[in-house]
Parts: C-alpha cells; structure tokens; sequence
C-alpha cells in the first residue's frame, strides 16, 4: 500500500492550479474525474469505512479553499474544521427501467454538477446496482487541486493491492484541525505571498541572466519559437461542428476498451510509439465522422495534448504540473499508416522543437500575473460562454454541414493520456474491472478524450457536448474502425517484413 503524500498541509495555489478555479463556471464545472466499475456487490457502508480509514493518508481530502478577499493573491487550502466523511462518500439510486445508455446519462448530470468550495473539492459517488452484478463507484476531484498523474496516485492511496489487505496503520493521533484562516489574515498573507512572488521571479531571471545568458536567450528564442508553432497560420484549421459552439451544460460519453497488448503489438510492427497510435486513430476517426456527415474535410485538426513535466521527486505531489503539445494532423481521411506516419513526424517535429518545455515556461510566467486580474479576465471570458450556451439553448441552434460555421479558434479536442496502474486494484476486498476517465469540456471544446491504462488494458474515453456532437457512439465506432484498419495494416507490413527478411521497425 502506498504512504501518506503531500506534505506540508498548508499551501497556496499555483496560478496553473488557481486558473482552473477562475475559469469554471456552473455551466462548465472544471473537476475531472473516473467511472471505477467493481466487481460484485461492494455495498456503501463498506466503502464509506474502507475511505474512512485512509482519508489521514490524504492529507487534501480534509482540506477547504481559503479565498483571498478582492483576489488580492491566490487561495490556499486550509483544514476544514467541519469535514465529515458522510459528505464526500455519498450513496445514490437511479430510477428503475433505465437502459444502460440511459443510465450513464443520469449519472453523467449529477456528476456534471459543481462542486461546493465550501467543503474540500472532492467526492466518490456510489451506485450500488450496476447491471451485470457490478457496483459503479465515480470519483470526482476539482483540478484545482490534480491533474491526470497525481489522480492515479490517489487512487493508488485509497485502494489496495491485494483482495485481502489489513487495514492501514490508524495515525498516532486523532486529526486536530488548526482554524481557518479570517478575512484579514488572509488578505494580508496572500498580498505579502503575491508580491514576494513576483519579486522572487523577476529576482531569479536577473540571476539567470547574469549566470548564463547564452541559455537565457535560448530559452527565450525557443518560446517565441513555441508560439510561433502553435500559432502557425500556414496550416488552415479545420471546420469541425463540436468547435463551433459554445459548450453548454449536457453530456454524452462512450469508451472503448482494448488490451494494452494490441497497442504494443503495433507499435512493434511499424514503429511509433502508443501515444502515437493513440492519436492516430482518434483522429481518423474524427476525419471519418466529420466525412460522413459531410462537414469540410479540408485543413488539419490541432490535438491538444497534456504532457507531464513532474520531477521523480515530484510525482507524488498534488497539484498540476504539466505542459502541452500541440500536433496538427490532416483533417481528411487517409490510409491508416500514412496518418500514423504524419503523426510521428509532428510529434518528432514538437520534441526537437522542445516545445513541451517552452510551453512549460510560458505557464511559469503566469505567476507574474496579480491573482486579481487572472480572476477577472478569466470570469469575463467564461461569462460570455456562459451566456452564448443559454442563448444557443433557447434558439435551438445546432451545427449544420451547411450551415454558419466557423474555424476553431485554438485546439480540435484534447486528448489526455494518463498512464495507469498495470495490475488490479481492490477496495474492500472488491476488484476494480474497468477504470473510465472523464475530461472536462469548457469554451467551445465540445469534444475530449481521456485516455488511461489499467490492468494491461487501454480505455479511450470520448465524452461531447451532445448539441455539438450528437452521436458520439458513432465517433467510437469510427475510431473502432480506424484502430481495426490499423491493426490489419500493421499485420500486413510485418508480413512483408518477414517475407523480404527485413528487420522490425523502430519502436
């Protein structure tokens, strides 16, 4: 079982974790989360104890935000003096005769739902009559507070490993939480922290500067250069119906489960890595969607991609610590391995290019932000989504091959790959069968795909606006099929590979 994490308790946070709270909105809540099916029936008293008895291994589970007045500095994350168990382990019943589909869809409302900031960000929903003699147990956690690695870390803490687990070492002494910080204390601390803050920045660039100002303007030029790609205006963007709204407050959701194998065995046979395939085949498939219902295929699709930029020693940490990619791929359907080929030669293209890194630099600087004015920019414009949903909603409007369309504006979807476990997790002696990551839409992104492995299996998550994207089983089964064309094609060249004595591709 793993240890306790996140240590000291007290901290403020980062302006990448403080944005995700200055850009939700109770239209686009910005938690993300999973669907964790177990086996059986794991009933809720036992799952309420099981969580109960290791909440003291997480240390952020009983913490509360502690906003800053007039956004003066960003909040920080206190000991809630009120936090029970009974109000983040909650049970739920659906209404009987409900199909599966129907089903995930009333779970998908009240997980929709935003989280109250009253009460540390977090919660686990259980439902305990799950078709096929399963229980369904959903896990929510704000972003503010994760990001797709610390997320597995956490439920590495709260499961175990084996069936039959003891029970973790109780703590030494009962949990004594310190008060909450009041007004004052809290508008002078976070005042004092944002501009030493600021001077500690400015302070370390000057040194840098002084100590190697080769490296400083290296770094500087593969920024402008990092910008400068994710611009590229040479590349015309694709017309997609899911960009060409503002996302409302509705969700659909289909996943695809494959063994991790199969993924491996491809890459094996013609190269790439799986996160390569990964995006091959989701943006096929999208190609194939956007064809069949006869949107314009011309242009690219730019894919935004999470990268994580943890340390070794960091990888226990809460918090959010990644950088992106941003690889541009035709938006046209195309031969299987060719698209694979254009997807490794733009990937290749971002890592010499160090863009990852930059981008990562480019977040730094948001720490030279004043909390306040990240706030209010960030609200202004989430507003303004806010509005155009509710007012899309009353008009009925929904895309049309023919109708007013528009070139996305930043990125086609988000494709979030989060390595997993590789073995079996437990909780109260009930084995977890399937893991489903859930990606939270905002803005006009009104498609995003969660990617996650667990017990050698690879599940892609597809969940959408439904105004935007009506049929998202359809995109699954076009991505379906563009895995399967993959996979034959990737047979086929091995063949041709043993047949003239070649030698296996480059992994």
């Amino acid at each position: 079982m793993a240890t306790r994490i996140d240590a000291p308790l007290r901290r403020r946070l980062t302006a990448l974790d403080s944005s995700f709270l200055y850009l939700e909105t109770p239209v686009n809540p910005l938690h993300i989360g999973s669907l964790a099916f177990y086996e059986g029936h794991l009933s809720f008293e036992k799952l309420l104890d099981f969580v109960a008895k290791r909440i003291h291994l997480v240390p952020r589970y009983r913490q509360r935000l502690a906003e800053v007045p007039l956004n003066l500095g960003h909040p920080t994350l206190e000991d809630d003096p009120n936090f029970r168990i009974e109000n983040h382990v909650k049970r739920y019943s659906l209404p009987e005769g409900l199909n599966k589909t129907e089903m995930i869809g009333e779970v998908l409302k009240l997980y929709h739902a935003q989280m109250d900031r009253r009460r540390p960000l977090w919660d686990m929903m259980h439902f305990g009559e799950w078709p096929g003699g399963k229980t369904l147990v959903v896990w929510r956690v704000h972003h503010a507070l994760i990001d797709g690695v610390s997320g597995v870390e956490l439920a590495k803490i709260l499961s175990d490993f084996v069936p039959d687990a003891p029970d973790p070492t109780p703590p030494d002494k009962a949990w004594n939480p310190t008060p909450l910080p009041g007004l004052t204390e809290r508008l002078f601390a976070g005042t004092r922290d944002s501009i030493t803050a600021q001077v500690e920045s400015v302070t370390q660039a000057g040194l840098d500067l002084v100590g190697d100002p080769v490296e400083v303007i290296r770094r500087a030029r593969k920024m402008m250069e990092a910008m400068v790609e994710l611009a590229d205006l040479t590349r015309p963007m694709a017309i997609t119906p899911w960009t060409s709204g503002p996302v409302g407050n509705d969700r659909s959701l289909a996943w695809i489960i494959t063994p991790f194998s199969e993924y491996r065995a491809i890459r094996n046979k013609v190269g790439g890595t799986v996160n390569d395939i990964v995006l091959t085949v989701l943006s096929e498939g999208a190609a194939r969607y956007l064809a069949h219902h006869r949107y314009p295929s011309a242009g690219y699709f730019r894919i935004g991609c999470p990268v994580n930029v943890r340390r070794p020693e960091e990888q226990t940490d809460l918090g959010n610590r990644v950088s992106m990619m941003f690889p541009m791929v035709p938006a046209a359907p195309t031969n299987s391995i060719e698209r694979l080929k254009a997807v490794r030669a733009e990937t290749e293209k971002i890592k010499v290019a160090e863009l990852p890194q930059s981008m990562e630099r480019f977040s730094s600087l948001m720490e030279l932000a004043p909390a306040g004015i990240m706030s209010m920019m960030s609200r202004a414009g989430t507003s303004m989504f806010d509005i155009g949903a509710s007012l899309v909603k009353i008009a009925g409007w929904k895309p049309r091959p023919r109708g007013l369309l528009m070139p996305a504006l930043g990125v086609h979807f988000v494709a979030t790959n989060v390595p997993g476990v590789q073995v079996p997790l437990y909780t109260a002696g009930h084995r977890c069968l399937d893991s489903v990551g859930l990606f939270p839409l905002a803005g006009s992104i009104g498609y995003g795909v969660a990617i996650g492995s667990y017990d050698q299996n690879m599940c892609i998550a597809m969940i959408a606006d439904p105004n935007l994207l009506p049929d998202i089983n359809r995109m699954k089964a076009f991505v379906e099929e563009a895995f399967d064309d993959l996979r034959k094609a990737a047979d086929e060249a091995d063949s041709q590979k043993a047949t003239h004595g070649s030698g296996p591709a480059n992994a």
